[in-house]
């Protein structure tokens, strides 16, 4: 088999296994996980679930981003176009990050200037799938002070808004 035909099998084999782990075990952990949550717990239980929750949501974004990996290889990407709140999002991505940078000691930190829509059109997951291995990487490099997350307008024509392309320079 030459290289390019085994990558390809490769990728389907990929898609093929980890789609039932992401899409059933996972999603048990996490909802059974989250009804825990809704019990009265002692303070020592709370934090177990917690880290079992934040520990869960980690291990399914790598899980994802494999997933992507392959369809991509494979040509299977397909990438939703439907409405979403970027608050939401970025809600979200804060909670799942938050407990990493306290853990080292970092403040994490977000700044969106007004102007910034807050209702979009796209792909939400990839959006924050994007935005989640940004920041891991960022409180992973960080080694004290702060992270923090800038949300800017890139352009407009007046109906539409571009948030601008990823920069790691500033």
């Amino acid at each position: 088999m030459e290289q390019n035909q085994y990558s390809l099998y490769l990728s389907y084999v990929l898609v093929i296994d980890l789609y039932p782990i992401q899409t059933k075990q996972m999603n048990v952990i996490l909802d059974m996980t989250h009804l825990a949550l809704g019990n009265n717990l002692d303070r020592r239980q709370r934090g177990y679930l917690e880290k079992i929750s934040t520990s869960a949501h980690g291990l399914l974004g790598i899980i994802n981003d494999i997933l992507d990996f392959s369809k991509i290889e494979a040509g299977r990407m397909q990438c939703e176009e439907t409405d979403f709140a970027l608050d939401e999002v970025l809600a979200h991505l804060s909670d799942v990050v938050m407990l990493q940078a306290l853990a080292k000691g970092l403040e994490l930190l977000l700044d969106v200037t007004p102007d910034v829509p807050m209702n979009l059109r796209g792909d939400a997951m990839r959006v924050e799938q994007v935005l989640k291995n940004l920041v891991n990487n960022a409180v992973k490099f960080t080694e004290r002070g702060q992270v923090t997350i800038k949300v800017r307008p890139w352009r407009s024509d007046g109906e539409r808004t571009w948030l601008p392309p990823y920069r790691d320079w500033e």
